[in-house]
C-alpha cells in the first residue's frame, strides 16, 4: 500500500497492514467493486451469461481494474481442471476481445458462454481448448457467432471445510 492509502485506512487495519508488511506479506485493501455473475459459467459446454444483470459485486484492490472493465464469474464443470480451475471456483476477468495463445478466456459461442484456453494453430485458426481429455477443442471459425469476451486474470479457489471425523482422527 502507498503511504497515502495507509492514511485513509482505519487505525486497527493500518496496524495490521504494517505488521503484515514487516513479515514480508503484501496486503491489499479490496475496495473497488466489479460486477460478479453467479450463473456458474461452465468449464465444459457453453452456457448463456453475457448481457445478464450481475448477481452482486466483488471487491478488488483500488486501481486493479486498469483501463478495461472487469467482472467476476463462478464456474461449474471439469473441463479446465488441468489448468487448476475447478467446479465452484471464482474468476476475475478483464473484458477484452483480445487473447494470446495460452490465455484462459471467457468466450461466447453461438450466444453461450464458456471458459477455455485460447490457441492459434499453424494455419491461423483460433481454438478454444479444454484442459481435460474428456472434452474436445472448439474451432472458433466453425461457428457463425463466436468470440472472446474476456481474459481470466485470477482464479479464486473455494476453501474446503474439513469433516469432523477426518479432523478428529488427525488430532488423536
Amino acid at each position: 500500500m502507498t503511504e497515502q492509502e495507509l492514511l485513509q485506512v482505519p487505525e486497527e487495519l493500518r496496524k495490521l497492514f504494517v505488521l503484515l508488511e514487516a513479515q514480508g506479506w503484501k496486503p491489499q485493501l479490496y475496495d473497488t467493486p466489479v460486477p460478479y455473475y453467479d450463473s456458474k459459467v461452465p468449464c465444459g459446454d457453453p452456457a448463456d451469461l453475457l448481457g445478464s444483470i450481475p448477481d452482486g459485486y466483488l471487491l478488488l484492490p483500488h486501481g486493479a481494474s486498469g483501463i478495461n472493465a472487469r467482472f467476476g464469474i463462478s464456474v461449474k464443470g471439469d473441463s479446465m481442471v488441468g489448468a487448476g480451475i475447478e467446479d465452484g471456483d471464482e474468476l476475475d476477468v478483464v473484458a477484452t476481445p483480445v487473447a494470446e495463445d495460452g490465455d484462459i478466456v471467457v468466450a461466447v459461442v453461438e450466444g453461450e458462454t464458456t471458459v477455455k484456453m485460447f490457441f492459434t494453430d499453424n494455419f491461423g485458426r483460433h481454438w478454444l481448448v479444454p484442459r481435460n481429455a474428456k472434452y474436445q477443442p472448439l474451432l472458433l471459425e466453425k461457428y457463425r457467432d463466436a468470440y472472446v469476451a474476456g481474459r481470466v486474470v485470477k482464479v479464486h479457489k473455494n476453501a474446503q471445510r474439513g469433516r469432523f471425523r477426518e479432523l478428529n482422527a488427525l488430532v488423536k
